[in-house]
């Protein structure tokens, strides 16, 4: 199973901390995970979301409050998906639990891979 996330901080200033995500979601060794990270500031933050959606992308939003709250607005490439603020190691937790190992067993008990949404 693979998953790609798209970590778009919503401002330079916030680099460090989408880096600081990357590196903690390859950190995650039983999960083959692509993470990139968008730096486009110059285009508005909807048009960078749109662009990685339609490339089937999760997408990790960093946006001017997190500072304030300790949150990221993860959306999910699931049509209709709505972003949900999660607490970082929330979110690695919630991405470690889907390896291959977690998979339930099909009929012949042998793990399937998951298809399709790259996360859910």
């Amino acid at each position: 199973m693979s998953l790609y996330f798209a970590i778009i901080p919503e401002f330079e200033d916030l680099i460090t901390i989408a880096n600081e995500i990357q590196s903690k979601l390859i950190a995650i060794s039983n999960v083959d995970i692509n993470v990139v990270i968008d730096k486009n500031y110059s285009t508005l933050l909807t048009s960078r979301i749109n662009k990685w959606k339609k490339q089937s992308n999760d997408i990790i939003t960093i946006d001017e409050y997190y500072n304030e709250t300790h949150t990221i607005n993860v959306i999910f490439c699931d049509k209709g998906s709505r972003g949900k603020n999660m607490e970082i190691d929330e979110f690695i937790d919630l991405v470690e639990s889907f390896s291959e190992n977690n998979a339930p067993p099909t009929d012949d008990g042998l793990y399937e891979k998951s298809s399709g949404c790259r996360i859910m």
